[in-house]
């Protein structure tokens, strides 16, 4: 299914720069000079503001695939769909990091020490986590229904979801794995470090790579890449998600061939 998808973006790459240019326009919004006089501000505005890029990108992309919905990517910006799209989004991201934030929060470690005096509990802490990203994708089927207005509910969720999770996230392991290893032979070919695709450069932020060590045509450079990489595993992910809603949920109605 990950081969099919990609050779989906391939056969409608047309259709996917016509989306692609407003996530990739909003994330240079953060790094305009003096935008704000603060870089922390302008960094959590830039991780605002591209999330929410994202996810628009996100509901376009899954309409298309579902309902052959050839819209803009402006039509209907400010809507409810959008919105809880981008609530859920936020939730999916957090949710495996839970269980670390609150036990750092708790016991915050200060030194290597400290991280290995509880390293009992660390491990406890990353089965959790397993556990929450376990969750994640039986529940990933809220994302699609969401985006073409069929709310199934986080009970039809997992319901529909049954023995199909681990074969959806295989589907994802297989999409992110040449994603990394283009990213990691791009870096070495250009002399500076990529953060990992689907980021859409906000690690790298959130890192505090794009301060002071780097000019602002290298961040603009840097953020073009990454966004762009980030954007083709987005894409490809969200027609395997897509299809596996067809298959399991519907809409019932000739769609995209993954073969």
């Amino acid at each position: 299914m990950a081969l099919g998808s990609y050779r989906f973006i391939f056969v409608n790459f047309d259709r996917f720069l016509a989306l692609a240019w407003f996530p990739i326009t909003i994330s240079f919004i953060g790094f305009i000079p003096d935008f704000l006089p603060h870089p922390a501000i302008r960094w959590v505005l830039h991780i605002l503001l591209t999330m929410g890029a994202y996810a628009i990108f996100a509901v376009r992309w899954h309409r298309f695939v579902l309902l052959d919905d050839h819209s803009g990517v402006l039509s209907d910006l400010p809507s409810l769909r959008n919105l809880r799209f981008l609530l859920y989004t936020l939730a999916f991201m957090w949710m495996p990091a839970v269980p670390a934030i609150i036990i750092q929060y708790l016991y915050p470690f200060k030194s290597v020490t400290d991280w290995e005096a509880f390293t009992p509990l660390l491990k406890f802490v990353s089965i959790i986590g397993f556990v929450m990203i376990f969750v994640l994708f039986r529940l990933a089927l809220l994302l699609p229904a969401t985006a073409i207005d069929k709310p199934i509910g986080v009970r039809g969720a997992w319901r529909k979801m049954g023995g199909n999770t681990w074969n959806l996230f295989g589907a994802f392991v297989l999409i992110i794995i040449p994603l990394v290893i283009f990213a990691l032979i791009l870096s070495r070919f250009m002399g500076f470090y990529l953060t990992l695709p689907l980021s859409g450069g906000m690690l790298g932020i959130l890192l505090g790579e794009f301060g002071e060590t780097q000019s602002f045509a290298l961040q603009a450079v840097n953020l073009l890449i990454e966004g762009s990489i980030s954007l083709v595993g987005l894409a490809v992910g969200i027609t395997v998600l897509s299809a596996t809603h067809w298959h399991l949920v519907g809409p019932k109605q000739p769609m995209l061939t993954l073969r």
